[in-house]
């Protein structure tokens, strides 16, 4: 997904971030990988949680050995990016 659309998706999925200035929410868009999932995420997360400012979820997502941690939502299973890459690399077949 390019930047743009990664943008674009974050800024659909929480609607607060349409007032975050456009190199934090760049920022968060590299941290997610541009991941759709990702993104998902990250954008309901900082909806349902006013409380979380974007510097601070910025600087949790900064930690490599952290960040999958912070990509998921425990009222919602559907929304864990971990969850999602254990199943995936498990339907691997072995020797790939």
């Amino acid at each position: 997904m390019s930047p743009e659309e990664a943008r674009k998706q974050l800024r659909e999925v929480g609607p607060r971030l349409k007032q975050e200035a456009d190199a934090a929410v760049d920022r968060l868009v590299e941290l997610c990988g541009r991941l759709p999932l990702a993104l998902r995420v990250a954008g309901a997360l900082l909806e349902r949680r006013r409380n979380w400012t974007m510097e601070g979820y910025l600087e949790r997502l900064g930690d490599e050995r952290q960040r999958l941690r912070e990509l998921k939502e425990p009222n919602d299973p559907d929304l864990n990016v971990e969850a999602a890459l254990k199943l995936s690399y498990a339907s691997l077949e072995e020797g790939i």
